[in-house]
Protein backbone atom coordinates (compact mmCIF):
# COMPACT_ATOMS: atom_id res chain seq x y z
CA UNK A 1 0.00 0.00 0.00
CA UNK A 2 1.33 3.15 -0.86
CA UNK A 3 0.00 6.37 -0.02
CA UNK A 4 0.58 9.87 0.47
CA UNK A 5 1.21 10.93 4.12
CA UNK A 6 -1.66 13.44 3.86
CA UNK A 7 -4.41 10.56 3.02
CA UNK A 8 -2.88 8.54 5.74
CA UNK A 9 -3.34 11.53 7.89
CA UNK A 10 -7.23 11.57 6.82
CA UNK A 11 -7.65 8.10 7.42
CA UNK A 12 -6.14 8.86 10.93
CA UNK A 13 -8.70 10.99 11.57
CA UNK A 14 -11.57 8.50 10.42
CA UNK A 15 -9.98 5.78 13.06
CA UNK A 16 -10.69 8.42 15.74
CA UNK A 17 -14.57 8.92 14.65
CA UNK A 18 -14.88 5.25 13.56
CA UNK A 19 -13.47 4.95 18.02
CA UNK A 20 -15.96 7.58 18.71
CA UNK A 21 -18.96 6.26 17.55
CA UNK A 22 -18.43 2.96 19.07
CA UNK A 23 -17.27 4.47 22.28
CA UNK A 24 -19.93 3.13 24.51
CA UNK A 25 -21.50 0.51 21.85
CA UNK A 26 -22.92 -2.73 24.19
CA UNK A 27 -26.04 -4.40 24.37
CA UNK A 28 -27.83 -2.29 26.46
CA UNK A 29 -27.43 1.05 25.17
CA UNK A 30 -29.84 2.02 22.60
CA UNK A 31 -28.17 2.74 19.24
CA UNK A 32 -28.35 6.50 17.45
CA UNK A 33 -28.66 6.32 13.46
CA UNK A 34 -24.73 6.51 13.22
CA UNK A 35 -24.18 3.30 15.44
CA UNK A 36 -27.40 1.42 14.05
CA UNK A 37 -25.52 1.79 10.69
CA UNK A 38 -22.52 -0.15 11.71
CA UNK A 39 -25.21 -2.44 13.87
CA UNK A 40 -27.96 -2.89 11.79
CA UNK A 41 -31.07 -4.86 13.33
CA UNK A 42 -31.30 -8.46 12.95
CA UNK A 43 -34.43 -9.00 13.22
CA UNK A 44 -37.75 -6.52 12.93
CA UNK A 45 -39.45 -8.60 16.14
CA UNK A 46 -38.26 -6.81 19.33
CA UNK A 47 -37.90 -9.88 21.20
CA UNK A 48 -35.71 -11.65 18.92
CA UNK A 49 -33.78 -8.15 18.39
CA UNK A 50 -33.17 -8.16 22.36
CA UNK A 51 -32.09 -11.66 22.26
CA UNK A 52 -29.74 -11.25 19.23
CA UNK A 53 -28.42 -7.81 20.57
CA UNK A 54 -28.03 -9.58 24.13
CA UNK A 55 -24.88 -12.53 22.97
CA UNK A 56 -24.05 -10.62 19.36
CA UNK A 57 -23.35 -6.70 19.78
CA UNK A 58 -20.98 -6.87 22.32
CA UNK A 59 -18.78 -9.23 20.36
CA UNK A 60 -19.34 -7.27 17.73
CA UNK A 61 -18.20 -4.38 19.08
CA UNK A 62 -14.92 -6.06 19.63
CA UNK A 63 -14.48 -7.50 16.84
CA UNK A 64 -14.61 -3.55 15.45
CA UNK A 65 -12.19 -2.26 17.84
CA UNK A 66 -9.27 -5.31 17.42
CA UNK A 67 -10.20 -4.37 13.37
CA UNK A 68 -9.49 -0.60 14.73
CA UNK A 69 -6.42 -1.49 16.73
CA UNK A 70 -4.74 -3.53 13.49
CA UNK A 71 -5.66 -0.50 11.23
CA UNK A 72 -3.81 2.26 13.36
CA UNK A 73 -1.24 0.10 14.00
CA UNK A 74 -0.16 -0.53 10.18
CA UNK A 75 -0.66 2.99 9.85
CA UNK A 76 1.99 3.24 12.13
CA UNK A 77 4.02 1.35 10.83
CA UNK A 78 5.51 1.51 7.27
CA UNK A 79 8.32 4.27 5.65
CA UNK A 80 7.76 7.69 4.79
CA UNK A 81 9.77 9.19 2.14
CA UNK A 82 9.18 12.23 0.30
CA UNK A 83 5.97 12.39 1.89
CA UNK A 84 4.80 9.22 0.60
CA UNK A 85 3.75 6.49 3.27
CA UNK A 86 4.26 2.70 2.37
CA UNK A 87 3.63 -0.52 3.84
CA UNK A 88 3.23 -4.29 2.47
CA UNK A 89 -0.13 -5.17 4.43
CA UNK A 90 -0.18 -8.61 6.08
CA UNK A 91 -3.81 -10.28 5.58
CA UNK A 92 -4.71 -9.74 8.91
CA UNK A 93 -3.74 -6.03 8.29
CA UNK A 94 -5.67 -6.05 5.01
CA UNK A 95 -8.58 -7.59 6.38
CA UNK A 96 -8.64 -5.01 8.81
CA UNK A 97 -8.56 -2.51 6.10
CA UNK A 98 -11.40 -3.83 4.18
CA UNK A 99 -13.41 -3.71 7.44
CA UNK A 100 -12.11 -0.27 8.63
CA UNK A 101 -12.54 1.34 4.93
CA UNK A 102 -16.23 -0.04 5.10
CA UNK A 103 -16.88 1.15 8.62
CA UNK A 104 -15.71 4.67 7.73
CA UNK A 105 -17.54 5.22 4.59
CA UNK A 106 -20.90 4.02 6.52
CA UNK A 107 -19.98 6.59 9.43
CA UNK A 108 -19.25 9.33 7.05
CA UNK A 109 -22.53 8.79 4.91
CA UNK A 110 -25.08 8.27 7.82
CA UNK A 111 -23.14 12.17 9.23
CA UNK A 112 -23.79 13.80 6.21
CA UNK A 113 -27.27 12.61 5.35
CA UNK A 114 -26.56 9.77 2.84
CA UNK A 115 -29.06 7.44 2.59
CA UNK A 116 -30.60 7.17 -0.98
CA UNK A 117 -28.74 7.45 -4.35
CA UNK A 118 -30.65 11.10 -4.61
CA UNK A 119 -29.41 12.21 -1.49
CA UNK A 120 -25.27 10.63 -2.94
CA UNK A 121 -26.10 12.96 -6.31
CA UNK A 122 -26.75 15.80 -4.43
CA UNK A 123 -23.95 15.75 -2.20
CA UNK A 124 -21.63 15.06 -6.06
CA UNK A 125 -23.33 18.13 -7.31
CA UNK A 126 -22.92 20.66 -4.32
CA UNK A 127 -19.28 19.88 -4.79
CA UNK A 128 -19.28 18.43 -1.23
CA UNK A 129 -16.03 17.47 0.50
CA UNK A 130 -17.78 14.50 2.14
CA UNK A 131 -18.45 13.42 -1.10
CA UNK A 132 -14.92 13.68 -2.22
CA UNK A 133 -13.75 11.28 0.72
CA UNK A 134 -16.25 9.00 0.64
CA UNK A 135 -15.37 8.48 -3.23
CA UNK A 136 -11.63 8.20 -2.03
CA UNK A 137 -12.48 5.45 0.48
CA UNK A 138 -14.64 3.50 -2.35
CA UNK A 139 -11.58 3.97 -4.43
CA UNK A 140 -9.34 2.45 -1.86
CA UNK A 141 -11.50 0.05 -0.97
CA UNK A 142 -11.90 -0.86 -4.38
CA UNK A 143 -8.14 -1.24 -4.69
CA UNK A 144 -7.48 -3.43 -1.76
CA UNK A 145 -10.33 -5.74 -3.24
CA UNK A 146 -8.91 -5.84 -6.93
CA UNK A 147 -5.49 -6.51 -5.60
CA UNK A 148 -6.85 -9.29 -3.66
CA UNK A 149 -8.14 -10.72 -6.49
CA UNK A 150 -5.30 -10.50 -8.84
CA UNK A 151 -6.42 -7.95 -11.12
CA UNK A 152 -4.32 -5.25 -10.20
CA UNK A 153 -0.19 -5.68 -10.55
CA UNK A 154 1.56 -5.53 -7.01
CA UNK A 155 2.95 -2.21 -6.30
CA UNK A 156 6.30 -1.66 -7.10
Amino acid sequence: MTLPTAERALLDDMVRTIREVIAGVDADTPHDEVVGRLFPRAYEDPLEQMEYADTAIDLLAEAKRTMLDTFEESLRAGAVRRDIWRIDLTEEQTAAWLAVLQDGRLVLAQIVGIRTEEDWERLIEADDEAALILAYLGELLGMLVLLLDGALPDEE
